[in-house]
């Protein structure tokens, strides 16, 4: 009788071993999962060095820099688009783009700043998707995109030090764009004299796309 006592003892012992066993490796496991997540996201932060202007990224020249986030900006394209284009649908409403008036003053508020160039062509796309500048930069891939009035500005305000990248085509005169004016006329940049102005839609301008990194 004590002898299957004792048998018996000795397999619950066992069992309860075996639990706390598992439950350790698995606490372990959880653990070191939580350290190797950590480690990763520390290494990808540790890889991305700031950006300069005129750094090569991303396929393009860097001609903006976030102010916030020096590691984040945007990049402009090597080369115009093979030939200029119309901005297009003249006399249509794009009912998602934000409307900035010419030409009383500089061109401001949504729809002109850095960091709407994105949405602009995107939204152009859906109201126009024949619009041949918009479709001309969004060719070069998915996050490719005609700049804002802004965005056109800081290429421009930083285009001597573009031009020096070997390998980087020269801008030529009037550039489109994705900042909408009126239902005729969008947003347009002099590259020679740094002119922001509105031209008809049915013009035909220079194309530099841009993209973000």
């Amino acid at each position: 009788m004590e002898k299957s006592i004792n048998s018996h003892s000795i397999k619950v012992d066992s069992l309860m071993i075996i639990k706390i066993m598992k439950t350790r490796l698995l606490i372990f496991g959880m653990v070191l999962g939580l350290i190797l997540a950590c480690s990763k996201d520390d290494d990808s932060t540790a890889l991305k060095d700031p950006a300069a202007i005129g750094d090569i990224i991303s396929g393009g020249v860097v001609f903006w820099v976030d102010p916030v986030d020096n590691t984040q900006g945007l990049v402009c394209a090597f080369s115009d688009e093979p030939n200029p284009l119309q901005w297009g649908c003249k006399g249509t409403d794009f009912p998602n783009v934000p409307t900035v008036d010419c030409c009383s003053g500089p061109p401001v508020g949504r729809g002109a700043e850095v960091g709407d160039g994105i949405t602009n062509t995107n939204n152009i796309l859906i109201d126009c998707p024949t619009a041949p500048a918009a479709l001309a930069a969004r060719a070069l891939g998915s996050d490719w995109f005609l700049p804002s009035i802004n965005e056109l500005n800081e290429m421009y305000i930083n285009k001597a030090t573009l031009e020096a990248i070997t390998g980087f085509s020269v801008f030529s005169s009037y550039y489109w764009s994705s900042t909408e004016a009126d239902t005729g006329s969008a947003w347009r940049q002099n590259f020679g004299s740094g002119l922001q102005d509105d031209d008809s839609r049915t013009s035909t301008l220079n194309v530099r796309a841009v993209r973000a990194f």
